[in-house]
């Protein structure tokens, strides 16, 4: 009976990262999205006419938030950004009026915001912040790219955002975390710190192209893999390049099979990437023609497959990702003009031509789960939503029991003696 059930829902499972695009969040045609994000188990989102939105229920179904401490207008003020930061939800809105932005701080899962702007440049007049690009967040410390600027920092529990002073790095724009160092782009290369951006030190950079220009940076939360996608000035190769060496020595990953030309009859950029677990998705400028917005994937960085099954079929050649999310299990994707769409995550795990290696029992579960990896033994790893490791344990042919810290969604990331690796997703109610 265990065998037959544990059968059922790894079968279940190994469809995970497969199913098409499916209409989360609907707008009216053209109707701009301007972000998503997945915080303390709701999705939340930003659109023009509805203005702040959230989901409870996991994208199913979706209301405004009916926050407090700001206002949007579809003729005015908007939420620019969101950024889940850790116990907080943090809001950017954008004032057309001005051209200046306010960020908000939420500590009640985005009911009651105030502002969270002292020590940030403002805008002569109206006690607004200079227009904010840009917001990143890791392990409670905030930085934020102010429109020419520079970039100014929050550490865990500070009252006052700090200007970055480092020479270098003054007017980075884009950063990337992953466990105790942030990475930025600047001056053509990328530099790391360990200190939360007190001070920093150049990388190697092998193999990135003569005065490379960055668009996005990103780190891979759970392997620490850097990718940057950006253009050299001198050749104008626009590359999309990837490094496990903390951006010692830098790959290139093949974009020609993939990138077309856009409506203006030039090459395809890149509108949003999402890094998880070995998986890098990509979302491209729409191709000229009526087509669906492009979103392709890769595991092995060397090959892409179409992942835009499902997505709405664009006339107007002008709709394209502009960000993910990932959350209890599911990955979202905001299109700029066509609503937020959500599939299945996916682990990147899932050897779908062998037999599941990875029995997990029960599930859903109160709070304890069996284990066993069918080889015999091997290593297991509990990760929450986010990627945070939750435990590890050694696994046998025997059922291994793991408990559970509290309700939610778990990914069980399993490895047997012969190196094999599976994945399931275990509800805890």
């Amino acid at each position: 009976m265990l065998r037959s059930i544990c059968s059922s829902v790894l079968s279940l499972l190994t469809l995970l990262g497969s199913a098409q695009w499916n209409d989360s969040y609907s707008v009216a045609s053209a109707e701009p999205i301007y972000a998503v994000e997945v915080h303390d188990g709701q999705v939340f989102g930003s659109a023009n006419m509805d203005g702040f939105v959230r989901s409870t229920d996991n994208g199913l179904s979706w209301s405004p938030a009916g926050q407090s401490g700001f206002t949007t207008s579809f003729i005015g003020t908007r939420v620019s950004h969101i950024r889940s930061a850790g116990d907080d939800l943090l809001v950017v809105t954008f004032n057309p009026s001005y051209a200046s932005s306010m960020v908000y701080r939420s500590s009640d899962g985005g009911i009651t915001f105030v502002p969270d702007t002292a020590g940030l440049p403002k805008v002569a007049g109206n006690n607004e912040c200079v227009n904010i690009d840009r917001i990143e967040h890791h392990d409670g410390l905030v930085v934020v790219d102010v429109a020419n600027l520079g970039n100014w920092w929050k550490a865990p529990g500070a009252s006052t955002w700090v200007q970055n002073q480092d020479a270098a790095t003054l007017y980075a724009e884009n950063f990337a975390f992953h466990a105790a160092t942030a990475y930025t782009w600047a001056g053509y290369h990328l530099h790391s710190s360990t200190d939360m951006g007190a001070t920093w030190t150049a990388a190697a950079d092998a193999g990135v192209p003569a005065w490379f220009t960055e668009s996005w940076l990103q780190a891979d939360p759970v392997t620490g893999r850097l990718y940057v996608v950006g253009t050299s000035i001198t050749t104008q190769e626009y590359r999309l390049l990837y490094s496990d060496n903390g951006g010692a020595s830098w790959d290139s990953i093949p974009l020609a099979p993939i990138r077309g030309s856009n409506w203006l009859g030039t090459g395809q950029t890149i509108t949003a990437i999402h890094a998880y677990d070995g998986r890098l998705s990509v979302a491209l400028q729409n191709e000229a023609g009526t087509s669906a917005p492009n979103v392709w994937l890769t595991t092995d960085m060397a090959t892409f497959q179409s992942d835009h099954a499902g997505l709405p079929i664009d006339a107007g050649q002008l709709q394209h990702g502009i960000g993910f999310a990932r959350g209890g299990g599911r990955l979202f994707l905001a299109l700029s003009s066509g609503g937020i769409w959500m599939k299945d995550a996916g682990t990147g795990f899932t050897d779908r031509s062998a037999p599941a290696a990875l029995e997990v029992f029960p599930n859903p579960t109160d709070g304890s789960v069996l284990v066993r990896v069918a080889q015999g033994e091997g290593s297991l790893n509990v990760r929450d939503t986010h990627g945070a490791l939750i435990a590890t344990v050694r696994v046998t042919g025997e059922l291994t029991p793991v408990q559970l810290p509290e309700a939610g969604a778990y990914i069980v990331e399993g490895e047997d003696r012969t190196g094999r690796r599976y994945a399931a997703r275990v509800i805890h109610r």
